[in-house]
Order: C-alpha cells, then sequence, then structure tokens
C-alpha cells in the first residue's frame, strides 16, 4: 500500500472519531410493545393506577403499537434508560435534565396538570412547619432544625427547596440539625404534623390534593417564605414572568415546568410524532376523557423549555452537572478526549505526510509521462463526453414532451386539483379548480385554502389538513361547502394525500369535485320517498278520520232531531205558562203538556243527549289528534337544525302510521320523561322513525303469517346516554338473516316483492342520523326473535 494511502486512512480514523459516526438502529418492526417508564412518586399501584390509562388510549390510536407502563422508584430511573429497558419516559424535570445530558433522551411533550379544576403546567415547592411553631417563621429559623423533604432526586420535594436554602445562604446538610428522606409527599406532611420533624417541603399543590381528600387540614401548617407581592429578589430568574400572577396555590419557591415524556434515542421519530399527537388530543372533556381522569389532569401541551431545571442542577452542581464549574483533568479528557485523540492521529498524519511528499517529488517525472498519457484518455472521454450531452438533450425533450402531456391531462379532468404548501396556501391548480370556486387560477396562486371557506367547515378541513401533514394521513371521499368568489356555496368531495421529498412531507395534493347536482339528487330522493311514505299512509289516515267524523255526524243528526222535540214540548210549556198568567189553567193544557213530553220521549233524550255531546267532543279531539300528527310529521326543515321534543316527535309519527302496524302488532311505550331537547331536522328524523317503524310491522306480519288472532309487538324506548339520546325500536319480527345483515344499509337493497318497497328507507335513514346528525344508527337481531335498531343522536349536537 502506497504512503499517501496511509493518510488517507489516517485522516478518515479522525473524522470517525471527532464525528461519532453510529447508524442508528432499525426499530424491530416484528416488537410491537412499548414500554413506557414512569416515575412512581407515590408507589407502583398508585403509578399504575393513574397511567394505564393513558396506555390504553395510546395502543387504540396507533395501529400496530401496544403500550405498558412500567413504574421507576427513583433510583431505577437511570438503569432502565441506560440499558434501554424501556422506550418513553415519563418523570419529574430534573431527572429528565439528566437523562437527556446522560443518555440524549428528547421531549415531546409537556403535562397539564388539573388541578381546582385548571389546567397548571407548572410547579414548584413549598416549604412548611405545623401551626403551632411560632418559633419557625422565615428560612434562617430552620438553622439547627430537624427537616425532611421527599428524595434528593425530587424537584418539587427537595431541589425547588434547597435551591431556595442557598440563595439565601443556607447549606442544609451543615445547617440543619437532622436531614432526612422518607419517599412519598404524603409521607413528609404526616411527619410534619406529627411532630417527627420540625420543617418539611414538598412539591406544590400536595397541600389542596391532600385537604380535598381529606386527609389533613392546612389551617394546621404553617407556609414559610410564600411568593406574594413583589419577587424583585427573583426578577429574571422565573420560568414565567406571570407564573406567580397565574398561580393560585401554596408556594414557597420558584416554579419549573410539569413533567415532561421523552422518548429515548432508539424510539424512531415517526413513532414519536404519534404519540406525541395523540397526547396532544386528550382532554378533559373529550374522547379520551377516561386517560385524563385517571391521570387527574387536563391532557399534554407541546414541551416547555426546561432552561429552569438546568438552571437550578448548575447552581447546585448535582447530577450532570455535579462537577460543573471545575476544571480537572479527568474533566478535560472526558469533554475533549475524542479532539485530543484527533489532534495525536493529524500530527503523526502530517510526519508522515512529510516523508511523503519527498518520496512524491521523486515519482513527479514518471507521473508525468502518466499525464501525457491521460491527455490524450481526456481526448477520447471528450468525445464521449459529447456523446453523452446528445443523449441527455434527447431526454430532457423526453422528459418535456411528459411534461406537456401530463399538463394537458390535467386541464383536461372535469375535478379539480391543486397542491397547497404547510402553510396551506394554493401553489398549482387546474381550470377545473377555476370553474367550481369562480376564481380564475392565478387568483388561487399564492393564496390561503381557507379562503374558499367558513365556519364549521373552515374548522373541519383544518383538522384534516394537519392529520395530513403532522401524521402522512390520506383523507378520501371528505364532504364539505366551498364558498365561490360570487359568495354563493357549492358541495365538493375533497381527497388530499400528502407530498414528499426525501423523506419529509413538503406538501399536500388534493382533488375536488362538484357533488352540488348529487346532493340536488339525494334531497329530491328524500322528497320523493317521503311523498311516497305519506301516499301509502293517506287511505290510512282517511280511514282513521272517517270513522270519528262518522259518528260525530250521527250524533249531531240525533241532536238535531231532539232539539226538535225539545223545541215542540218548550212550546206547550209557554202555552202553559201564558194559561197559567191568565188564571185559566185546564186539565187540557196540562195533558198536551203530559202528551207531548211522553210522545218525545223526554227522560230518554236526557240521558242520551249528555253521550251524544260527549262523543262528539271525544271524536272531534281525535280528528285534531290525527291532524296535528300528521301536520308535526310534515314539519318542514328550513334550513337548519331544531330543539326537538323526541317522545313527542315519535308519537306523532306512530299516530300517522296507525293503521300500518294497529291490526298486527301493539306497541310497547317507555319514554324517558326528562330526556332533554335534542338539535335535529324534525321533518327527516320523523321520516327515519316511520321508516323503521313500518319495516318493523311488516316483520312481524311476516311472522304472525295469516292469523289474525295473533299479533307481535313494536317496542319503542327513549333514554340519555351519556352524551346521547338513544332510541331503541324492536319488534317481534323474523330477525335478519346473518348473510344479509352487512348490505341492509345498501342502497336499493331489499327483500321484499317487487312493488312492496324501493330498498331506500334503511339507506335513507343511515344517511339522515350519521351524515346530518352526527349520530349513529345500528341494529340488534336474532333469527326467529326479531329485531332492535339502535338510533343514538348527540345531545350537544351544534346547531346549523
Amino acid at each position: 500500500m502506497c504512503p499517501i494511502k496511509y493518510i488517507f486512512i489516517l485522516l478518515i480514523a479522525v473524522l470517525v472519531i471527532l464525528g461519532g459516526v453510529s447508524a442508528a438502529d432499525q426499530p424491530n418492526q416484528q416488537d410491537k410493545l412499548y414500554k413506557i417508564g414512569v416515575l412512581a412518586k407515590r408507589g407502583p399501584d398508585r403509578c399504575l393506577e393513574k397511567w394505564r390509562p393513558t396506555a390504553e388510549y395510546l395502543s387504540r390510536q396507533i395501529p400496530g403499537g401496544s403500550f405498558t407502563i412500567v413504574s421507576l422508584a427513583f433510583e431505577q430511573v437511570a438503569p432502565a434508560v441506560k440499558d434501554g429497558r424501556i422506550d418513553f419516559l415519563l418523570t419529574n424535570p430534573s431527572l429528565y435534565v439528566e437523562m437527556e445530558i446522560l443518555y440524549g433522551v428528547r421531549r415531546i411533550a409537556t403535562l397539564k396538570n388539573l388541578r381546582s379544576g385548571k389546567p397548571v403546567t407548572v410547579y414548584g415547592g413549598v416549604i412548611f412547619t405545623a401551626a403551632d411553631r411560632n418559633d419557625i417563621n422565615k428560612l434562617d429559623d430552620l438553622r439547627g432544625k430537624t427537616f425532611i423533604a421527599v428524595s434528593e432526586r425530587s424537584l418539587g420535594g427537595w431541589l425547588a427547596a434547597r435551591r431556595e436554602f442557598e440563595f439565601k445562604g443556607i447549606d442544609p446538610y451543615k445547617d440543619f440539625a437532622d436531614l432526612s428522606f422518607c419517599g412519598t409527599h404524603d409521607a413528609v406532611v404526616y411527619a410534619v404534623r406529627n411532630g417527627r420533624a420540625d420543617a418539611g417541603t414538598v412539591r406544590t399543590d400536595t397541600f389542596e390534593r391532600m385537604a380535598a381528600e381529606g386527609k389533613i387540614e392546612i389551617s394546621d401548617f404553617h407556609f414559610i417564605h410564600e411568593h406574594e407581592g413583589d419577587h424583585s429578589e427573583y426578577k429574571g430568574e422565573l420560568y414565567n414572568s406571570d407564573t406567580f400572577e397565574d398561580y393560585n396555590f401554596i408556594h414557597s419557591t420558584r416554579l419549573y415546568p410539569e413533567w415532561p415524556i421523552a422518548q429515548l434515542k432508539h424510539i424512531p421519530d415517526n413513532l414519536a410524532e404519534k404519540v406525541a399527537f395523540s397526547l396532544l388530543n386528550i382532554s378533559s372533556d373529550g374522547p379520551a376523557a377516561h386517560a385524563a381522569h385517571a391521570a387527574h389532569c387536563a391532557g399534554w401541551t407541546i414541551p416547555h423549555n426546561y432552561q429552569s431545571v438546568r438552571d437550578c442542577l448548575k447552581e447546585l452542581r448535582i447530577g450532570p452537572y455535579k462537577d460543573y464549574g471545575k476544571v480537572t483533568i479527568g474533566g478535560v479528557v472526558r469533554q475533549y478526549g475524542s479532539w485530543l485523540v484527533g489532534l495525536i492521529i493529524i500530527g503523526i498524519a502530517m510526519a508522515v505526510a512529510i516523508v511523503n511528499i519527498l518520496a512524491l517529488n521523486r515519482r513527479l517525472l514518471s507521473t508525468k509521462k502518466e499525464l501525457e498519457e491521460e491527455i490524450t484518455d481526456n481526448k477520447r472521454q471528450k468525445i464521449e463526453k459529447e456523446q453523452l450531452n446528445s443523449r441527455l438533450k434527447a431526454s430532457v425533450d423526453k422528459v418535456n414532451a411528459t411534461k406537456d402531456f401530463l399538463e394537458s391531462v390535467m386541464e383536461g379532468v372535469t375535478n379539480a386539483i391543486y397542491v397547497i404548501d404547510l402553510e396551506d396556501n394554493f401553489t398549482l391548480t387546474n381550470r377545473a379548480s377555476s370553474k367550481i370556486t369562480g376564481y380564475a387560477v392565478d387568483e388561487l396562486v399564492g393564496q390561503s385554502f381557507s379562503m374558499l371557506l367558513e365556519g364549521d367547515t373552515l374548522l373541519e378541513l383544518n383538522r384534516q389538513l394537519t392529520r395530513v401533514k403532522a401524521l402522512g394521513a390520506t383523507i378520501s371521499q371528505f364532504e364539505t361547502e366551498f364558498v365561490r368568489k360570487n359568495r354563493t356555496k357549492v358541495f365538493v368531495n375533497i381527497n388530499l394525500s400528502p407530498l414528499y421529498e426525501d423523506g419529509k412531507i413538503i406538501s399536500v395534493v388534493g382533488t375536488a369535485e362538484d357533488i352540488t347536482r348529487r346532493k340536488e339528487l339525494e334531497r329530491q330522493l328524500l322528497q320523493a320517498q317521503k311523498l311516497e311514505s305519506v301516499g301509502q299512509l293517506a287511505s290510512g289516515i282517511a280511514h282513521e278520520i272517517n270513522t270519528p267524523t262518522q259518528y260525530v255526524g250521527d250524533n249531531i243528526r240525533f241532536l238535531q232531531e231532539s232539539f226538535t222535540d225539545m223545541t215542540a214540548l218548550l212550546q206547550k210549556h209557554e202555552q202553559l205558562l201564558a194559561r197559567s198568567r191568565q188564571g185559566g189553567v185546564t186539565t187540557d193544557i196540562i195533558s198536551e203538556v203530559e202528551e207531548t213530553k211522553k210522545e218525545i220521549d223526554i227522560d230518554y233524550l236526557l240521558d242520551e243527549i249528555p253521550q251524544s255531546i260527549c262523543q262528539t267532543i271525544e271524536g272531534v279531539e281525535r280528528v285534531s289528534q290525527i291532524v296535528r300528527a300528521m301536520k308535526e310529521f310534515s314539519h318542514p326543515d328550513l334550513g337548519g337544525k331544531t330543539l326537538t321534543d323526541i317522545n313527542r316527535a315519535i308519537e306523532s309519527t306512530l299516530t300517522v302510521a296507525r293503521t300500518k302496524w294497529k291490526y298486527i302488532a301493539d306497541t310497547d311505550i317507555d319514554f324517558d320523561a326528562e330526556l332533554p331537547m335534542v338539535p335535529c331536522l324534525p321533518g327527516e328524523f320523523n321520516q327515519v322513525i316511520l321508516n323503521i317503524v313500518v319495516n318493523a310491522a311488516h316483520a312481524i306480519k311476516d311472522a304472525i303469517g295469516d292469523d289474525t288472532e295473533k299479533k307481535g309487538t313494536i317496542g319503542i324506548q327513549t333514554r340519555q346516554n351519556g352524551e346521547n339520546v338513544e332510541i331503541r325500536i324492536s319488534d317481534t319480527g323474523t330477525g335478519i338473516p346473518e348473510e344479509i345483515q352487512d348490505k341492509i344499509f345498501d342502497p336499493f337493497f331489499t327483500t321484499k316483492q317487487i312493488g312492496e318497497g324501493s330498498g331506500q328507507g334503511l339507506a335513507i335513514s343511515r344517511s339522515i342520523i350519521v351524515d346530518k346528525h352526527d349520530g349513529s344508527l345500528t341494529f340488534e337481531t336474532e333469527a326467529g326473535k326479531g329485531t332492535t335498531f339502535v338510533i343514538r343522536l348527540p345531545i350537544d349536537n351544534e346547531q346549523d
């Protein structure tokens, strides 16, 4: 091997040493279990109870991954991180900073604790004594006293207070009569209360929590050096300039950011991003509320700056800063060892180079001849280069032709095609985009995608774009509304996909299809289905109205005849009264009155007339009830949801459809009288109830066959189930066969004979409940016993 090659080998070795070249291990795609190490400040059982729901939530949110909690004592954290026995670490800030410096862990989110109903992202320490210790009122009074804390590694339970002591010139290891640590915050509080120590320190919110749990009375304690008013002695050192104004918990120290969760070095960034995104979506009132409640937190926020924690550790010279400020040979070797080795190698390399330069000089003459030969080769290479350039030009021409073809294809399609950057601005569109939006191509390019959206549609599409840009998700068949340039609206069907460059998402490509016509056809189809239902019910409703109308007419005719008879009797009484006034009452006139009473059967009339009047009133009320139900069933949906009495809407629909079920089924109604009003489209909701009730009646008819003596049962129940109203409509029909259960919501699918059903009822019903009300429509069935359809509507469904 020639000497010059030795030089290159030595230089490469220097670069390897200085650069610390290493290959990142690829994650084991077969290992799906991820371990989250958690500092168990209140013991392993409490740790698992508190954080297991969060691990379960992450397992649901991240496909292909399963998360579990590993509880760690203070002294177990460093070995677990060093040996890679965990994948993520949730710990206090001081331990995090130490693990970051020593082992390269990286924070991905900061905990938002929930204290007194408010989210809190900072905390500190509380220095306290028993309330009856009048001899201890300030930090200097602690000299010569016994003191107890949680752990030498606990930030809120010792390090924050120690920093304040040393700021005041107090060395707790020398100036205290005794310094001890008992492991948990609660134990420290009990020790001071019970007189086993003169004073102690715990993290902020400990006293408020224990008081809320009924374990202590805050009045039993006195708190030292609580920050109030002016904090000029700490000006410029606080974690946040507004911290003390907004922080409502008892505290004696400066405040520091809350616990972070961090990824270990072997965890790939894409997994860490998914974990962070899922954690940031946790809130105390959202879908992941169980995880938040179990952890007693309000969720997670973006990772905070932990410089204040580093400053604390530096001042105390502990952990990774134990030698901070000291210059030692060992420290220099540890910090600059690779550079020293590199310099030595470079020196050796330079010495070798000098020797070899002399040798190289001798070789120049022989090299000259070689160069002449190379010139000849260069001429040949020049010719080859010209040939290569010719081929490259041909390739460029081909690429340009392909580009022109693709542009013509893009301009020829009827759907809008567009590209937006990571700031949601258009960078490319086609002519179809102009046709749909009303804006020219040059008016769209450079403008924000949000100019086409407003209100809830803007918020929802921003959420979808965030999923594409943050997680690389693909959004398909997302329906929304664009606001055109002339402020009219157009329904569109959107697809979104990420565009990558060197493995990173650089923009989003999307398509938009104008589905306004389709939406109008769907509306017309729904109206046609509704009119079809009304037409099918018309004869039954007419019959329902005709029956009470007939006996109302019969009773009125009876009353008319009775009125004529009563008039004749009244006339005879008038004659009798007139004779009585003249003093000439005769037996003839009395006989005529008696005869008239007998002819008209006055006792019968007095008995029957009140009954006829009552029956007439009942008949009119029945007709009014049917008409009122028909009016409520046909309630027009004038452009938006209204607060609706679900129970009343179902009653009206049952009344309108009575002829469809009354001969083959009885109804079993179980309404929740306390059911809240629900925002919905009343007319379309009534149509859903009608479709399901009519289907139930048909199913019962199939079950009982021609047996006119037998009836089935249609059960209707309403209940509030959490944040939803639940309607269950059951029948005692034949049930749904297993082989068609996955098809019953398909458009035009029906098991009925031709002419008996269009197959649109359940498809339209599902579209109304799911697409228009953000609810759900499911079913439970058992062959031979019947089917139950379950409708769930959100109570807080925002009105349009």
